[in-house]
């Protein structure tokens, strides 16, 4: 965007020079020669610059305005979106941001199925979940990044994956069987990514059955 510097003087015929200082000092601006001067397209980079006025009159001596420093904010933007996190259930679960701009301030959203709302509290650039539960598995968050000049960005929305833990629900039960017979044992679990291994004790302790 543009700045624009005034200056309100009085006296009998006058003239206005405006000057740049970048940091080496006030130089004239050529063409600089209004009550006003506007400086377009500014950068970042600019933020700092000190501009001032030269008065002239019919009568001697020019007078200098103070100088007036350009402050440039720059834009909210986000450097680094978050990650899907991956746990298992009663573990933390931290999403984080990486975002730049003046003024930059945060709100993590939830999406626990109807839409992403609001997270009471959860401004700060990363949202810890303590603890997770299994009924969170396949909630989306995401976070609002807000800064002193506009747009307002929004991160990519990312994934929780909570594992549940194992358990079993319906334990093996002892066997009688006949000489010769098959003995089968049961057992139902419940958990993310079960396997299992039967292991027999012969009188030795238990130990790992093949297959």
């Amino acid at each position: 965007v543009n700045a624009t510097f005034s200056a309100t003087a009085t006296g009998t015929g006058l003239t206005y020079q405006w000057q740049e200082n970048t940091g080496s000092g006030f130089t004239n601006i050529s063409g600089a020669t209004g009550a006003s001067y506007t400086k377009t397209g500014t950068t970042p980079a600019m933020s700092g610059y000190e501009y001032q006025v030269i008065v002239s009159g019919t009568c001697p001596t020019p007078v200098t305005s103070s100088a007036a420093v350009l402050t440039v904010n720059t834009l909210p933007a986000i450097n680094v979106q978050p990650a899907a996190v991956t746990v298992c259930a009663g573990a933390d679960a931290t999403f984080t941001v990486v975002a730049i701009g003046t003024g930059v301030t945060y709100q993590w959203q939830e999406n626990t199925g109807s839409g992403f709302s609001d997270i009471s509290g959860a401004t700060s650039a990363s949202y810890t979940i303590s603890p997770t539960t299994g009924s969170m598995n396949g909630y989306q968050y995401q976070v609002v990044v807000t800064g002193t000049c506009s747009p307002v960005v929004t991160s990519s929305a990312v994934l929780l994956t909570v594992n549940t833990l194992p358990a079993i629900t319906m334990q093996p039960t002892a066997q009688t069987v006949c000489e010769g017979d098959n003995a089968t044992f049961l057992v139902v679990a419940t958990g993310t990514g079960l396997t299992y291994q039967w292991q027999e004790n012969t009188g030795s302790g238990f130990v790992n059955i093949a297959g």
